[in-house]
Order: structure tokens, then C-alpha cells, then sequence
């Protein structure tokens, strides 16, 4: 079916524990050069999701140009948000890196009162990566058209479902912003990273899901 256009509010975004820098000059000429250990990159999805993906490339060449490893850590769950708060408390020393989206670094905070970090608890180094959002149907459905979706899922109120990468993510709120402005309704199943949520909709377990590109 054809995409429909949603562009993703909250770019992929790399973010710190804290700020990479000491406090005095004096620590700086104490402090070994940076880095001079392996770096470690939390991606709060399971493999195979387009922000793991995203963290390996940047983990890739950041490598490359430091000469030091890196090591990508996915920590899936929670809209992101398990993996944000391991970033939270690691150490400020620059070795723990987060590549993250919207969802932990802005919205999961606000729908889930359990979170315990802010986006204050972060230093943004840049956005590496802004991804459009799809709507995927299923090959069982015979849906190929945004107006085929539509036509279906109103004549069959309650029956169809659609996943996301987690409550509260981006993904979660496009989709309840397609029910809202077509008067749908679907049950919303959380995944925790579209890894899973593809190979449901792949094996014909799941009707529809949004999707980052």
C-alpha cells in the first residue's frame, strides 16, 4: 500500500550520560586523552530496527576515526526508555553513548510517571538521522491503498489490530493519530522494537504497523 506521509516528529538523535567535559583545566591535563578505553553505545530496541541500525553506522566510523572499539548494546523495552535510563546513571566520563529517538528522550517521560531521568540528565552531541513513518499492512489483509485501509478497518470496527514499537513511542502516537482523523478503530499491540513487530506482520500474527523507514 502506499506510505502514508508522516514525518517523524523526533529525529534520531545521539545524546550522553553527562557533559564529556571536567570540570578545571587542572583535571583536563590529569585525565588520560579521550578515549583511551573501548566506548559503549546503548540503542534502547532490539537488533535489526532501523535505530539499531542508525548506532551501528555511527558506532562504524566513530570507531574508526577514534581507533578505540565500540560496542552497540541493545537494551529493548519500554519505548527506549530502559535504555535511556542505563545511559542516565552510567558514568559521565563520555564512554557510554546513547543513540536514541523521540520516543525516550521526549515523550516516554510524559505518558509513563515510573521513568526516573529527564532530558536534563542527557548532552545532545547531534542529529545523525530523520526518518519518514510509514503504515504497513499485511499481506493477509489484501490491502495495497491508504483508501483501502480506510474503508476497511470502518467497516469492521474493533477487528483489526496495529503495532508499534512501544506505548508512548512515535510510532504509537502516528497511529493514534491515523484512528483520530479517519474515526478508526483498532486495538494498538506494543512491541518492543520493530524487529519484532515485522516478523509478526511478516508471519500474518498482526493486520498493521507503523513504521520508520
Amino acid at each position: 500500500m502506499k506510505p502514508v506521509s508522516l514525518q517523524r516528529r523526533g529525529a534520531l538523535a545521539a545524546g550522553v550520560a553527562a557533559a564529556l567535559l571536567a570540570g578545571t583545566p587542572a583535571a583536563f591535563a590529569q585525565a588520560p586523552a579521550y578515549p583511551s578505553k573501548p566506548i559503549t553505545i546503548v540503542v534502547g530496541y532490539p537488533a535489526g530496527g532501523s535505530t539499531d541500525l542508525v548506532g551501528r553506522m555511527v558506532g562504524t566510523e566513530l570507531g574508526n576515526r577514534l581507533g578505540q572499539p565500540v560496542v552497540i548494546e541493545n537494551l529493548g523495552g519500554a519505548g527506549g526508555s530502559i535504555g535511556a535510563q542505563k545511559v542516565a546513571n552510567a558514568q559521565p566520563d563520555g564512554y557510554t553513548l546513547l543513540v536514541g529517538a523521540s520516543n525516550e528522550l521526549a515523550i516516554t517521560n510524559l505518558v509513563n510517571k515510573k521513568i526516573k531521568y529527564g532530558i536534563k540528565d542527557f548532552t545532545a552531541i547531534g542529529m545523525v538521522s530523520s526518518q519518514p513513518m510509514v503504515l504497513v499492512a499485511s499481506p493477509s489483509t489484501g490491502v495495497k491503498t491508504a483508501a483501502e485501509f480506510t474503508q476497511l478497518v470502518s467497516k469492521n470496527p474493533g477487528k483489526y489490530s496495529y503495532g508499534s514499537s512501544g506505548v508512548g513511542t512515535a510510532l504509537h502516537l502516528t497511529g493514534e493519530m491515523v484512528k483520530e482523523q479517519g474515526k478508526l478503530f483498532m486495538t494498538h499491540i506494543p512491541y518492543r522494537g520493530v524487529a519484532p513487530l515485522t516478523n509478526d506482520l511478516i508471519g500474518n500474527n498482526l493486520e498493521f504497523g507503523v513504521f520508520v523507514l
